[in-house]
């Protein structure tokens, strides 16, 4: 494993079929991305299983509604 990345999965999901939402609980990497802890080197986005595919929909999607979303939801109460 390069040195860009962690040997641990920072999140994981199972998937669920096509057409759908997955939601990543990313606080605390990027807690650590706000405090310089570890440097902001984006996500990879990984199939777990050997051949595993997994397809994205991208942000040039014919459909806006499957184009990928971030959701921040941050409170005053964390800092």
């Amino acid at each position: 494993m390069g040195s860009d990345r962690h040997g641990d999965p920072e999140a994981g999901f199972s998937t669920r079929g096509i057409r759908a939402w997955y939601e990543m609980d990313l606080t605390d990497v990027v807690q650590r991305w706000v405090s310089g802890e570890q440097a902001n080197r984006g996500l990879l986005l990984q199939a777990a299983h050997g051949n595993g595919v997994v397809y994205f929909a991208s942000t040039e999607n014919r459909d806006p509604g499957l184009r990928p979303r971030l959701v921040v939801e941050y409170g005053l109460d964390r800092w």
